[in-house]
């Protein structure tokens, strides 16, 4: 099964379009990298946005479910090259302390996380803004040459 397929069925079935998912935004990830998500896309690219919080437990449990994880390795740069993922805590609070298991946190969102984390110095909640995230955790899925994302509705792990 191809990504496409393996993301756009759900996608179809359950997802929401989500207007407000502004294909246009550069973000500054924990290690200072800046990404654009339109670079992504304009390279062919399937780009998820895992919108959470370090507090939040059902954000937490998805986390750790290991399934963006696994789809990265499968699908991201190592791998086809067809997919990029991204972690966003929305929190206006988030610090690179919280992401790293300190206290308030659900614990380390950093460890073993392969994919770029963007949420300190407010460059979530900027994120979590534009996209009108009202609940954690949400996860947007931006295809090529599409005109906004969708929202993909996640079942219990």
């Amino acid at each position: 099964m191809n990504l496409r397929s393996l993301l756009l069925a759900p996608a179809l079935v359950g997802g929401v379009l989500a207007g407000a998912q502004n294909q246009s935004w550069t973000a500054t990830d924990i290690n200072g990298v800046q990404h654009s998500i339109q670079n992504y896309l304009d390279q062919g690219k399937t780009v998820l946005v895992d919108v959470s919080a370090h507090w939040c437990n059902p954000c937490w449990v998805w986390h750790n479910s290991g399934i963006m994880e696994k789809m990265y390795h499968e699908f991201g740069p190592e791998g086809t090259n067809d997919l990029m993922i991204f972690y966003v805590d929305g929190d206006a609070a988030s610090s690179l302390n919280l992401l790293t298991g300190g206290t308030g946190s659900q614990g380390d969102w950093t460890l073993n996380t392969p994919y770029p984390i963007i949420g300190p110095g407010g460059a979530g909640s900027t994120l979590r803004a534009a996209y009108g995230t009202t609940a954690y955790p949400t996860l947007y899925m931006h295809c090529p040459g599409a005109a906004s994302g969708v929202v993909i509705q996640r079942q219990n792990t």
